[in-house]
């Protein structure tokens, strides 16, 4: 006997073996959500980057900070005829936060005062020539978060595709996505090291710092180069380091063991190291 349901749910299962970003769906974050997803950050981090993970409380400060972007704060929630028992469960979570980048060659503009008449008929001497350094208002987003059990699975990229194609259509004055993460997880979503546009920070050309452009004509204005300025969210947030606002926060969670793996080292590695300045001319 045929049945048009058994039918349609075998199909949309085939489909899913192949595409299974079909399994999930993406919407806004939500405050009830908070709880949820700061859960989910602290399973995707921990131990991954260090014993433990700071990461589920920097994105709870993060919230409360005027740099957070919660218009670009998205979820992706398991369907429910795919995995009825899983349904509604949060399995992926991105977040953005303000930056910018100042140029390293200013720019000159010169402000001519108006007599009382609104012409400006001023001698040359009075006027003030002011020379500044170009800015361009870029996003970052981090931390994005992936259960364990659906990495590699598609969720990463799609959040970030998304949250992508929002930025091109509502951020006219963003030219670029700027991260620091590791190249093997990002270059497939498009991005590139900042080396190739002369994009530092603190004087170096990091590694793990990565770029996704929009808009490379703003980023022609910058002759000698960039200098990458993430939101202060990050550099306060060092500040919690030791004064016991983490431990205090994570003991709310479930307790998890905190121990050594490998990806431990591979980020010590990344995040210590940096393309030659020569390299990043050659390659630019």
């Amino acid at each position: 006997i045929f049945s048009p349901v058994l039918f349609n749910y075998i199909r949309r299962m085939v489909t899913c073996l192949t595409s299974p970003s079909c399994a999930f769906h993406l919407r806004g974050e939500r405050a009830s959500d908070f709880a949820e997803v700061e859960a989910l950050t602290r399973r995707a981090f921990w131990n991954l980057h260090q014993p433990g993970c700071d990461e589920h409380y920097l994105l709870h400060v993060m919230r409360g900070r005027s740099d957070y972007v919660p218009e670009l704060a998205f979820v992706a929630v398991v369907d429910e005829d795919i995995a009825p028992e899983s349904a509604g469960k949060i399995i992926g979570h991105i977040a953005y936060s303000k930056s910018k980048l100042v140029s390293l060659s200013p720019g000159s503009v010169r402000f001519v005062p108006s007599n009382s008449s609104g012409t400006q008929s001023v001698p040359q001497d009075a006027q003030k020539l002011v020379e500044h350094p170009v800015e361009l208002n870029t996003l970052t987003f981090g931390p994005i978060s992936v259960d364990p059990n659906w990495q590699r699975r598609g969720v990463g990229k799609a959040l970030i595709q998304h949250t992508f194609d929002l930025i091109r259509s509502h951020w006219s004055d963003c030219p670029a996505v700027v991260i620091y993460g590791n190249p093997a997880n990002y270059v497939s979503s498009g991005f590139r090291g900042c080396h190739r546009y002369r994009i530092s920070a603190d004087g170096k050309f990091p590694t793990a710092l990565l770029i996704h452009v929009f808009q490379p004509d703003m980023l022609a204005r910058g002759s000698a180069g960039w200098m990458f300025e993430e939101s202060p969210i990050f550099r306060d947030f060092m500040g919690f380091q030791g004064e016991g606002e983490l431990d205090a926060f994570d003991a709310q969670f479930p307790p998890l063991q905190k121990e050594w793996q490998p990806s431990q080292e591979l980020f010590a590695i990344l995040s210590r190291s940096f393309v030659a300045e020569e390299e990043s001319e050659s390659q630019s």
